[in-house]
């Protein structure tokens, strides 16, 4: 007599496990890009807060004195120097995306290298703001994908 109730699986059983594990992770990763995503976004808004903080101080204690390496319009944070021991700790807050990586503001289009920069403008009463550039992967926190700015007040602006 032979034995005709063999174990094992089919080949097609095995294909169809494959296809299905293979789908899982596919989803896995596209998840897992969206919060890496997010997660650079919040280190951002982290960074440009402090960055904020740091101008309102240096303000405080050298309230006529210039940023020095950002004098220009949209210079880099990581290039200003100084003058005060305060804002020559900039060049610690990178944007946490690799260097050449493009930024696009879907609003403009306008496309730049990432990265938080300063920038001074006249208000309305003769005197000048500086406001801290950065941009956003995601909606996040009231703010919209794209270009936004924080004034060193730490008000956002859109």
């Amino acid at each position: 007599m032979k034995n005709t109730n063999q174990k094992g699986f089919t080949l097609i059983e095995l294909l169809v496990v494959i296809a299905i594990i293979g789908l899982l992770s596919t989803m896995a990763v596209i998840s897992l890009n969206s919060a890496r995503a997010k997660a650079r976004d919040a280190r951002r808004l982290s960074d440009v807060k402090q960055l904020s903080t740091m101008l309102s101080l240096e303000a405080a204690d050298n309230p006529n004195a210039p940023l020095e390496g950002c004098d220009t319009a949209n210079d880099l944070t990581t290039d200003c120097t100084g003058p005060g021991q305060i804002t020559s700790e900039f060049s610690k807050f990178e944007d946490p995306t690799t260097p050449d990586t493009q930024c696009t503001d879907p609003a403009v289009g306008d496309v730049t290298t990432c990265g938080y920069s300063i920038v001074n403008s006249a208000s309305t009463v003769g005197a000048t703001t500086t406001q801290i550039r950065f941009y956003l992967e995601n909606d996040s926190g009231g703010l919209s994908a794209g270009l936004n700015t924080i004034n060193s007040e730490g008000i956002f602006n859109p």
